[in-house]
């Protein structure tokens, strides 16, 4: 596990979920322009169509490997695709 952080239901989280995966993975990475423009896509999209409130959680976990995804692709996922081969979301017991 690379890193995780818990997250306010807002669009402000988009930036700061970005900011969070430029520190875990360094400047330098490889990767972290994709990564980074990945997170930004999948908080994005918890915030403006899950129904997240703001005072629910979104809970992003960053990992060296891909899963598999549990439902057919969104315009987001298939992005997510093309750059990581998989991406997976899933509501936590409780709501989000």
């Amino acid at each position: 596990m690379l890193g995780v952080i818990s997250l306010a239901g807002t669009r402000e989280s988009v930036s700061r979920a970005r900011a969070e995966v430029r520190h875990w993975l360094g400047d330098d990475h490889p990767a972290v322009d994709d990564v980074a423009l990945a997170v930004s896509e999948l908080v994005t999209n918890a915030v403006v169509h899950s129904g997240v409130r703001t005072e629910d959680a979104l809970h992003l976990t960053l990992t060296g490997r891909a899963s598999s995804a549990s439902r057919s692709p969104t315009r987001g996922r298939r992005l997510l695709r093309l750059v990581f081969g998989e991406s997976r979301a899933r509501r936590a017991a409780g709501g989000c």
